[in-house]
Protein backbone atom coordinates (compact mmCIF):
# COMPACT_ATOMS: atom_id res chain seq x y z
CA UNK A 1 0.00 0.00 0.00
CA UNK A 2 1.62 3.64 -0.83
CA UNK A 3 0.62 7.20 -0.40
CA UNK A 4 1.91 10.05 -2.72
CA UNK A 5 2.36 12.73 -1.23
CA UNK A 6 1.89 16.48 -2.60
CA UNK A 7 5.36 16.75 -3.29
CA UNK A 8 5.95 13.58 -4.91
CA UNK A 9 7.25 11.38 -2.49
CA UNK A 10 5.80 7.95 -2.32
CA UNK A 11 5.74 6.13 1.01
CA UNK A 12 4.91 2.41 1.49
CA UNK A 13 3.19 1.03 4.04
CA UNK A 14 3.17 -2.82 5.41
CA UNK A 15 -0.07 -2.58 7.04
CA UNK A 16 -3.23 -1.12 5.62
CA UNK A 17 -3.95 0.49 9.15
CA UNK A 18 -0.78 2.73 8.79
CA UNK A 19 -2.18 3.92 5.49
CA UNK A 20 -3.22 7.84 5.70
CA UNK A 21 -5.87 9.34 4.09
CA UNK A 22 -6.27 11.60 0.98
CA UNK A 23 -5.38 15.37 2.61
CA UNK A 24 -4.07 13.90 5.93
CA UNK A 25 -0.50 15.54 7.33
CA UNK A 26 2.25 12.87 7.28
CA UNK A 27 5.86 13.01 8.23
CA UNK A 28 7.96 13.45 4.91
CA UNK A 29 11.85 12.65 4.72
CA UNK A 30 12.34 15.66 2.34
CA UNK A 31 10.18 18.24 4.18
CA UNK A 32 9.49 17.21 7.50
CA UNK A 33 5.45 17.57 6.90
CA UNK A 34 3.73 16.98 3.54
CA UNK A 35 -0.23 16.52 2.85
CA UNK A 36 -0.86 13.30 1.20
CA UNK A 37 -2.41 13.51 -2.07
CA UNK A 38 -3.51 10.10 -2.80
CA UNK A 39 -3.78 6.63 -1.76
CA UNK A 40 -3.53 3.49 -3.69
CA UNK A 41 -5.81 1.60 -1.52
CA UNK A 42 -8.76 1.79 0.79
CA UNK A 43 -7.73 2.66 4.22
CA UNK A 44 -9.55 0.99 7.48
CA UNK A 45 -11.69 4.18 8.46
CA UNK A 46 -12.89 4.69 4.91
CA UNK A 47 -16.34 3.90 5.66
CA UNK A 48 -16.70 6.21 8.57
CA UNK A 49 -17.65 9.71 8.45
CA UNK A 50 -15.22 12.56 8.39
CA UNK A 51 -17.02 13.78 11.89
CA UNK A 52 -16.51 10.77 13.98
CA UNK A 53 -12.83 10.40 12.95
CA UNK A 54 -12.69 13.85 13.96
CA UNK A 55 -14.25 13.35 17.20
CA UNK A 56 -12.27 10.42 17.61
CA UNK A 57 -9.04 12.63 17.15
CA UNK A 58 -10.55 14.95 19.33
CA UNK A 59 -11.26 12.51 22.46
CA UNK A 60 -7.84 11.43 21.75
CA UNK A 61 -6.81 14.93 21.79
CA UNK A 62 -8.34 15.95 25.03
CA UNK A 63 -7.03 12.63 26.69
CA UNK A 64 -3.63 13.74 25.67
CA UNK A 65 -3.93 17.28 26.86
CA UNK A 66 -5.00 15.42 30.50
CA UNK A 67 -1.93 13.03 30.44
CA UNK A 68 0.59 15.84 30.11
CA UNK A 69 -1.24 18.14 32.65
CA UNK A 70 -0.09 15.58 35.35
CA UNK A 71 3.20 14.71 33.65
CA UNK A 72 4.24 17.75 31.36
CA UNK A 73 7.91 16.09 30.51
CA UNK A 74 7.41 12.38 28.58
CA UNK A 75 8.53 10.85 25.89
CA UNK A 76 7.24 9.57 22.57
CA UNK A 77 7.80 5.59 24.29
CA UNK A 78 5.95 6.60 27.33
CA UNK A 79 3.04 8.25 24.99
CA UNK A 80 3.08 5.22 22.67
CA UNK A 81 2.70 2.37 25.69
CA UNK A 82 -0.25 4.63 26.71
CA UNK A 83 -1.66 3.77 23.30
CA UNK A 84 -1.23 7.29 21.92
CA UNK A 85 -0.94 7.11 18.18
CA UNK A 86 1.59 9.53 16.16
CA UNK A 87 -1.05 10.86 14.31
CA UNK A 88 -2.27 11.71 17.56
CA UNK A 89 0.92 13.46 18.55
CA UNK A 90 1.11 15.26 15.67
CA UNK A 91 -2.03 16.72 15.32
CA UNK A 92 -1.31 17.57 18.57
CA UNK A 93 2.37 19.72 18.23
CA UNK A 94 -0.12 21.43 14.99
CA UNK A 95 -3.12 22.07 17.09
CA UNK A 96 -0.23 23.91 19.91
CA UNK A 97 -0.92 21.79 22.45
CA UNK A 98 3.02 20.06 23.26
CA UNK A 99 6.41 20.50 21.49
CA UNK A 100 7.22 17.54 19.90
CA UNK A 101 11.32 16.84 18.99
CA UNK A 102 10.93 13.18 17.07
CA UNK A 103 14.54 12.87 16.37
CA UNK A 104 15.36 12.71 20.60
CA UNK A 105 11.73 11.51 21.48
CA UNK A 106 11.25 13.82 23.68
CA UNK A 107 7.61 15.58 24.43
CA UNK A 108 7.18 18.93 26.47
CA UNK A 109 3.76 20.24 27.17
CA UNK A 110 3.40 23.63 25.63
CA UNK A 111 2.26 25.94 27.92
CA UNK A 112 -0.42 28.80 26.45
Amino acid sequence: MRARLVCGMVLEYEHRSFLPSAGELVPCRTHGFCTVRDTDGTGPNRNRSRTARRRQRADAEAELGRFLERTPVTTIHVLRRRRFTLRVLVAAQAEGLLDLDIVTGAVRRRVR
